[in-house]
């Protein structure tokens, strides 16, 4: 079982840097992405110069290829951008429901993107979709509710 850091009470203020840590989170990657498509692009560039024959086909269609593979990326984490913008990290909410921060009795968990571990302040939280299965299992949930999840039963005691 995960021992969570002294933080009696959830505030909004630390709601509003888990919102923070993650934004910085998702505009990191959009911009490191954003420089491999522009990497990818000039030496898909560079590529078609070449008079190579087949090599050339072959060097073309790897670099489409990852273009392609960028784009998606950039859309994904697009999609997470405005799904994070979409969120009111200033309004308190009494209900796992989107923009919630949640308190179990072993981790704490920010509704709606799909983020993954998040640090902020030496305090780990789990930036989860409200599509997610944990995310479902929760929704609408008030502090105080139990529940198992993965035959781990746990319970929320706080959501801001």
């Amino acid at each position: 079982m995960l021992l969570l850091p002294k933080r009696n009470n959830l505030d909004l203020r630390f709601k509003q840097q888990v919102h923070s840590a993650c934004l910085h989170e998702v505009n990191t990657k959009l911009a490191l992405l954003q420089n491999e498509l522009e990497q990818a692009l000039t030496a898909g560039n560079n590529e078609t110069k070449s008079t190579a024959g087949d090599k050339h086909e072959t060097g073309r269609a790897m670099a489409q290829l990852e273009q392609e593979n960028l784009r998606k990326q950039i859309g994904s984490t697009l999609e997470i951008l405005h799904a994070l913008n979409s969120l009111q990290p200033s309004k308190p909410n009494d209900k796992a429901l989107a923009g919630a921060l949640v308190q179990t009795d072993s981790m704490y968990l920010y509704l709606g993107a799909p983020l993954g571990q998040v640090s902020v302040g030496g305090t780990t939280v789990f930036a989860i979709s409200l599509v997610s299965p944990l995310g479902k299992l929760i929704f609408g949930k008030e502090a105080g509710t139990q529940f198992a999840f993965n035959n781990f039963q746990t319970s929320i005691k706080a959501i801001v």
